[in-house]
């Protein structure tokens, strides 16, 4: 995507192009989302990754935050360097540069797995988004704001390349560390016992997918035929579309990214999930051409180069001609 209007001219002017600074996290999610935007970025920007787990970053970002353009990572950015003690304060002129995303919806709140508290001296300033319509709804009820921009997450199709399939359901997926098998608020909200229920009743096997690392890649849903997503909630859920990438066929429950999708079969009940794997086992060609839709819409819809060009791209041009209206 090439972007001519005026707010690039008018950085062209200045004989270079703008630049971001993307701090996050280098692992799992936010490691694969933030560095492959960077790798898209990097057409029009001059994109700089800085991982929060590292020194030299960290001191590249505390010393030298305000040679950059504009400043993109999670929510915490807005506190994180005060509460760790590497600024006494973050300066206005450091938050009118940042586009802050909020990874998780109300429900994980409340239960505590993402820390959204932010100060009340750090909510002007930033341009805020959520990675879902629904999350950014609840930005703008927990700020009192009504500006939130949806900013979605993708897949790389490059990394979830296809995985050869068997033709037939025997083993249902989930992804579940085994750690948070045993937190009560983790199974209230993604439901393990609904999705052994449907195994059960189903009468295939199922497995809880952890241990992987971020390189592993599509290895993740090698030897299962189905992934299941049973929550209750989700603000985005990247497993969807990175087991569709694979072409491994994914049933969820209407939440997340699954709102967005076209071609995949959401369920309510266990039986309602049962009868879909019924339908695909009894059904080969059904199964192929349901998970063959579901591919090619996750890799032609939800690749990172068509989502940072189609959602990214315009809300970096609309922060940079907010801070040049200000200069």
């Amino acid at each position: 995507m090439k972007i001519t209007d005026g707010t690039r001219l008018i950085f062209l002017k200045k004989n270079k192009k703008p630049s971001i600074a993307i701090f996050t996290y280098d692992e799992w999610a936010f490691g694969r989302i933030y560095k492959g935007a960077a790798e898209v970025l990097s057409n029009d920007y001059n994109v700089t990754f800085l991982d929060w787990s590292n020194n030299d970053d960290i001191n590249e970002y505390v010393n030298n935050w305000d040679k950059y353009d504009i400043i993109i990572g999670n929510t915490s950015l807005s506190f994180a360097v005060v509460e760790a003690g590497y600024m006494k304060v973050t300066p206005q002129s450091m938050l009118d540069k940042m586009i802050l995303t909020f990874h998780a919806n109300e429900k994980q709140v409340e239960y505590g797995k993402f820390k959204e508290h932010i100060p009340d001296d750090s909510r002007e300033g930033p341009l805020w988004c959520g990675v879902t319509d629904n999350v950014s709804l609840f930005v703008d009820k927990l700020l009192g704001i009504e500006s939130t921009k949806t900013l979605h997450n993708f897949t790389d199709i490059d990394v979830f390349s296809s995985i050869k399939q068997s033709g037939s359901i025997k083993t249902i997926g989930m992804i579940g560390e085994s750690h948070s098998l045993n937190d009560p608020g983790w199974c209230d909200i993604k439901r393990p016992e609904m999705f052994e229920e449907i195994a059960k009743s189903a009468k295939v096997d199922h497995k809880f997918i952890n241990g992987f690392l971020i390189e592993d890649g599509n290895k993740m849903y090698e030897g299962i035929d189905l992934l299941i997503v049973p929550s209750i909630s989700e603000s985005f859920s990247l497993p969807i579309i990175e087991a569709a990438s694979c072409g491994v066929p994914v049933i969820s429950t209407k939440m997340g990214v699954a709102e967005y999708l076209e071609n995949i079969n959401t369920f309510e009940t266990v039986d309602e999930a049962v009868d879909l794997i019924n339908k695909m086992n009894t059904d080969p060609e059904y199964l192929r051409e349901y998970a063959t839709k579901l591919q090619d819409e996750v890799r032609s819809k939800w690749s990172k180069e068509y989502i940072v060009n189609k959602y990214w791209l315009p809300i970096i041009e609309a922060k940079l001609a907010d801070i040049n209206k200000r200069q």
